[in-house]
């Protein structure tokens, strides 16, 4: 399958109203995902979605949430809630996501320390 022709992917099947993350390829935000909502998917380009953010704003006064139109190749679905008893161990080098910045950030372990932290180092920012 191409990217410029998902038709029988499962991302084009999101909806108005849809939870989703996305991802950014502008300077400084590669490797991140941001929570938003989809508003529409464009009539004319129907790879194109209207995406409303919940935590970026237009402009600094954060009166109004940030809208984007972006490609289907940028969103996927939120993962599912984590398990509240389960607790996860990593190990040097284990991929990981981490929350920062309102966003979730790719990288990887670099380090473990006592009381369950690690250092994250991410795979790519610029």
């Amino acid at each position: 399958m191409s990217k410029s022709n998902p038709s029988s992917s499962w991302i084009t099947q999101f909806k108005p109203g849809d939870r989703v993350e996305v991802s950014s390829d502008d300077p400084g935000f590669c490797g991140s995902w941001f929570a938003g909502t989809v508003i529409r998917r464009e009539a004319k380009n129907p790879n194109r979605y209207v995406v409303e953010y919940d935590q970026l704003y237009e402009d600094e006064s954060g009166e109004k949430l940030l809208q984007e139109t972006l490609d289907w190749i940028q969103l996927r679905p939120p993962p599912p809630p984590p398990e509240k008893k389960k607790k996860v161990q990593f190990k040097f080098g284990d991929e990981v996501e981490a929350f920062h910045s309102d966003g979730w950030w790719e990288g990887a372990i670099t380090a473990e320390h006592t009381g369950g932290k690690y250092n994250h180092i991410p795979y790519k920012t610029y």
